[in-house]
């Protein structure tokens, strides 16, 4: 399956307003502005983002897998050195720009330095092994580690089960993907990344049929409308009918643009490329640059302050993509 030129441009939109919705959302609750976003009025959007990251990451890794499966010759060991490339070239930058902000931060300013208990050696290396959902917690003021351990188990489970049919191996890289479905945050999280892999396996083989897809846009919206009554109902992001609800709806919506022959512009497509090219690298470190930010104004914050440090994350997710994330992809 090759997605369509619309398809795919419509994927980068997504992650560019993940990716921003993430930033965001941990913005409005760190420096108090705009709280009316989130709850007790509206859910986190920050989780949102999340659950919707995590579902295009199942549908983007099963077809890119399937597609190198094809060409043929393709084994785990060649998986693990993407999956590997690709996540810690990506994570370690990032890993180490907490070393260095928090540092600072720690010897300027320790009292407003809040990551005392989590900023140790330990720590850094339960972190680098990807523990840091369990048994261990994130390193330092890289609050967003948390999730890392979820993409990288589970990438390296169902690469064993597809690729290396050892069902030993996939059921040690289980463990902490098992673990997560119960306890810990974002439970159900590995359950919507499989989503994702099943809407690529429904489209690939065409389970939907001919269904037209003038009808397959219909059902997207009101699957979707469905999905945020539902999360606006109950106020929370990782729970299974929300994350069902919104599988559905951008299933339908994938079915609908793959069925849409049109020509986008060149320079649309490298325009959302560009910006949805550093998403991963973005969600990594704005938390750490952003508490850096914070350290040096007593932890008090205003809408510039806010709007500066929007700014300085983006700039700095791009300048550290253009040497990482964007070399691994």
């Amino acid at each position: 399956m090759i997605l369509t030129p619309l398809a795919s441009l419509s994927l980068d939109i997504i992650r560019i307003l993940a990716a921003q919705a993430v930033l965001l959302g941990h913005l409005i609750q760190s420096h108090k502005q705009f709280l009316w976003l989130g709850p007790p009025t509206n859910p986190f959007m920050e989780n949102i983002a999340v659950v919707i990251f995590f579902l295009l990451s199942g549908f983007l890794i099963s077809m890119s897998v399937e597609a190198k499966l094809q060409r043929g010759n393709y084994r785990f060991i060649d998986y693990l050195r993407s999956r590997f490339t690709r996540i810690y070239g990506v994570f370690l930058p990032a890993l180490f720009l907490v070393v260095l902000l928090d540092n600072i931060a720690l010897k300027l300013h320790p009292e407003t330095y809040n990551y005392l208990n989590a900023f140790n050696l330990k720590t850094f290396f339960t972190n680098l092994f990807m523990l840091q959902y369990f048994p261990s917690i994130p390193f330092g003021s890289g609050r967003s580690f948390w999730s890392l351990p979820l993409w990288w188990w589970t990438y390296l489970s169902y690469g064993a089960l597809v690729l290396s049919k050892n069902r030993w191996l996939a059921a040690f890289f289980l463990v902490i993907p098992v673990y997560s479905l119960f306890f810990g945050r974002g439970q159900g999280l590995v359950l919507v990344w499989l989503m994702g892999v099943l809407i690529y396996y429904g489209l690939s083989r065409n389970l939907l049929g001919r269904l037209n897809h003038n009808l397959s846009l219909i059902f997207a919206l009101i699957l979707m409308i469905l999905a945020v009554i539902r999360v606006n109902d109950t106020l929370r992001e990782y729970e299974l009918i929300f994350e069902l609800l919104l599988a559905g709806s951008i299933g339908f919506l994938l079915h609908y643009l793959q069925q849409i022959k049109v020509k986008v512009k060149e320079t649309l497509s490298k325009t959302m490329r560009f910006f949805s090219g550093y998403s991963l690298t973005l969600y990594l470190t704005h938390l750490t640059i952003s508490a850096f930010i914070l350290s040096f104004t007593g932890r008090q914050s205003s809408l510039l302050l806010f709007i500066f440090t929007w700014i300085i994350c983006n700039l700095m997710a791009i300048i550290m993509a253009a040497f990482t994330e964007k070399k691994v992809r």
